[in-house]
């Protein structure tokens, strides 16, 4: 998709300190200590780090510490830093009462989608760096209906031509401070149209969110079903074995994909190149098994585990995928790409057995 032609004037709107400062709903969020700056790439620093005057990259001791982050208040007041941007850590949105959501509109973005956009009541408008947009909404609790109570728990939901994304949780985002003028909504009547409008663009979400709700269901269920997570015994030599398993097709498929198809969104293209491995290899071994082909791996296929599998697709995403920051980042013990090459595998095996569950044999 082409950018939006308004895109690069949007670009170069200056920076507004004291607005962005001023703006309440900043205010309300400036004391609240998830704040840090980024670097051009959009990497979160660690604020110890540049009260050092080093730049180092956030990382987390554990799922949900915020040590090395501190509040808006205090980065305002490192002088050297005033034109820099500020950065935001979206978390605790299922606990809140009025929880604190940010709508990244994309560059890419059609003019009437962002129109809508723009008539959306929300607390706080900026260009982004990129050229699109960022809004900020605090949501009334009367607004959220009960089907629209599980979108606090997600961590971001994207819409299906990635124009847009809505971040709910564990979730950074980068404010620019070229700050648009915003009416304040009236969210404080639950029967305003406001409110309405809000809660019509919670029930769009949901709508939206349909088919990966099914997916996140289903990885769920293999989550369930996992066991044991022990680390793969299998050596390079076993690995490539089981690799050679995925059809030719599959690795055409998953080289050819580009970071370009993803507007540049570095985890999408991940985890595609990782669940056209996925399938590949559930493939592979589901064929290997059809024909009584063995191969040389020390073990069974029956025997062969999730953390196996993934431990193929890791082994060759992380030679064909051009390396960044995130990949030194872990998760559930792994790091970035082996994790996602986890959920990719958890996700495409469930997905088989639902169709082996359904596949019902001829009583002839």
């Amino acid at each position: 998709m082409e950018n939006n032609p308004n895109a690069e004037k949007r670009s170069l709107t200056p920076i507004n300190n004291d607005a962005f400062n001023e703006s309440p709903i900043i205010r309300f969020m400036a004391e609240i200590p998830r704040w840090t700056i980024s670097t051009k790439d959009k990497v979160p620093v660690s604020v110890p780090a540049l009260k050092e005057q080093r730049v180092e990259s956030w990382k987390p001791a554990f799922p949900g510490d915020i040590s090395s982050l501190t509040t808006l208040s205090d980065i305002n007041e490192m002088k050297e830093l005033e034109n820099a941007n500020r950065t935001f850590r979206f978390d605790g949105n299922r606990d809140e009462k009025h929880p604190i959501i940010c709508i990244d509109v994309e560059k890419t973005a059609e003019e009437h989608i962002v129109q809508e956009f723009m008539k959306l009541p929300v607390h706080y408008r900026e260009y982004s760096k990129s050229g699109g947009f960022h809004l900020l909404l605090q949501v009334p609790k009367f607004c959220i209906n009960e089907e629209h109570r599980y979108l606090f728990d997600l961590t971001v939901l994207q819409s299906e031509d990635r124009s847009f994304e809505v971040i709910f949780n564990r979730h950074f985002c980068t404010f620019t401070k070229k700050v648009i003028d915003t009416r304040i909504p009236n969210l404080l009547n639950p029967k305003s149209n406001d409110c309405q409008m809000i809660r019509d663009f919670l029930t769009y979400l949901v709508e939206i969110d349909k088919e990966s709700a099914v997916k996140r269901e289903l990885k769920n269920k293999a989550k369930a079903e996992l066991g044991d997570l022990s680390e793969s015994t299998l050596d390079e030599s076993q690995l490539n074995t089981l690799l050679a398993l995925i059809p030719k097709p599959a690795i055409k498929r998953a080289k050819d994909l580009t970071l370009e198809q993803y507007h540049h969104n570095h985890s999408q293209y991940e985890y595609n190149v990782a669940f056209q491995l996925a399938g590949g290899l559930m493939y592979g071994i589901g064929r290997a098994k059809n024909k009584d082909i063995e191969p040389k791996i020390g073990k069974p296929l029956e025997e062969i585990t999730l953390m196996d599998m993934s431990s193929v697709l890791y082994s060759y995403m992380d030679q064909l995928i051009t390396y960044r920051a995130k990949h030194e980042e872990h998760r559930n013990g792994l790091k970035w790409l082996h994790y996602i090459a986890l959920e990719a595998m958890m996700y495409v095996k469930q997905t088989y057995k639902q169709k082996e569950k359904k596949a019902v044999p001829l009583n002839l």
